[in-house]
């Protein structure tokens, strides 16, 4: 059995890829400890919450059921205002290769857009959102032409060469 203390003292001393993965393992291997896992998302220390988000990257990479599980409890913190921004980019990152439950996608969209349309929000969260909204798009056509503005806009407004590598491919699907 894995003790949630014992990982948030891991988490927080030894910062590397490697030991990250290690957690990760061993958790995906315990619903108990996943499930507890889940709280160090809400810590009162940015820093846990920030190395438990790639933690869960990796969860998903070994066990993703775990992860669907879990889906309505990450929309859930990915809502709030405070959330980090490790925290909404690795949850959105997941979002992006996930069949969303139908349950989730007003949440999911409402977030995605918001997060797309704010030009202050770190690339990465931005483009993980237009690559949701995108998928969603195959359930929700009406929202093309809404992603599609946005992004035309956005080419222009001296956006990254990520994302605007991103925009192209997206636009490119919608259309």
């Amino acid at each position: 059995m894995v003790e949630i203390n014992c990982i948030r003292e891991r988490i927080w001393n030894d910062y590397s890829k490697a030991s990250f993965q290690q957690i990760a393992l061993e958790l995906s291997k315990d619903d108990r400890a996943f499930n507890e896992f889940l709280h160090l998302l809400q810590d009162t220390e940015k820093t846990v919450i920030n190395r438990a988000a790639w933690i869960l990257s990796f969860i998903f990479e070994i066990n993703k059921s775990y992860i669907m599980d879990a889906l309505p409890q990450l929309v859930k913190l990915i809502q709030e205002t405070n959330a980090t921004i490790a925290l909404k980019r690795n949850i959105l990152r997941i979002l992006q290769f996930v069949n969303i439950p139908e349950s989730l996608h007003d949440a999911v969209m409402q977030v995605s857009f918001d997060h797309l349309e704010n030009r202050q929000m770190a690339v990465a969260v931005r483009c993980s959102s237009m690559t949701v909204l995108a998928n969603l798009a195959k359930y929700y056509p009406e929202i093309k032409q809404e992603i599609t503005a946005i992004l035309h806009t956005d080419l222009h407004y001296g956006t990254s060469a990520g994302f605007r590598s991103r925009a192209k491919r997206i636009l490119n699907e919608l259309s």
